[in-house]
């Protein structure tokens, strides 16, 4: 008899993708009785940590999405940078008024609005898709293990704003507090660093 209030499924018949399974052992790793078959790699959570299969099952009601349906083209900004040669520059107000959010102040809890640059209006014209939005998610594109940094926009940034060498993501049918916090996860970063 468990104390944990957990359920116990030792001996029990459990549905796997394999077909109908008996756990031989419940510990973490799970290991089941599946006949013949040889072991494959596996990256189910009953697998992994079986106390979660009964939870899994309650989140299955509310419908799970694909990440492409929640992350579209249109949705994701094109990183680009301020170019010098182009008579563009970033330097300080009021010949630089436009916010220019970069890669250094990219923190997992947010964007240290102490490092926030500025660029100037001939810039913002040419990055002005880039400007930045309450609620978007800042993806570094560049920098010593900067690639894929990133954290969510929790504050109204200024109407006049774009970036240098960060992609725009803009959420849809989900809140952006929930998929940054995936994003952060393994299987979110290695989702972003896939080529």
């Amino acid at each position: 008899m468990r104390t944990d209030g957990r359920k116990q499924v030792k001996g029990k018949l459990i549905q796997l993708p394999e077909g109908t399974v008996t756990v031989l052992k419940e510990s973490e790793p799970m290991m089941v009785l599946v006949g013949q078959k040889l072991l494959v790699e596996r990256m189910d959570s009953g697998f992994w940590a079986p106390v979660l299969l009964s939870i899994e099952g309650k989140l299955y009601q509310f419908g799970a999405q694909k990440l492409k349906d929640l992350i579209s083209p249109e949705n994701l900004v094109a990183s680009d940078h301020v170019r010098d040669r182009e008579g563009e520059k970033v330097g300080a107000p009021p010949e630089c008024d436009v916010e220019y959010y970069t890669v250094a102040p990219v923190m997992r809890t947010g964007y240290d609005l102490t490092q926030l640059q500025y660029c100037n209006r001939r810039a913002y014209e040419r990055l002005k898709s880039t400007s930045v939005r309450q609620g978007d998610i800042l993806i570094a594109d560049s920098g010593v293990a900067g690639i894929g940094r990133l954290c969510f926009v929790s504050f109204k940034p200024s109407e006049l704003s774009c970036t240098g060498h960060l992609f725009v993501l803009r959420p849809k049918n989900i809140d952006g507090r929930f998929l940054t916090v995936f994003l952060h996860s393994k299987y979110g970063q290695a989702q972003i660093h896939r080529r």
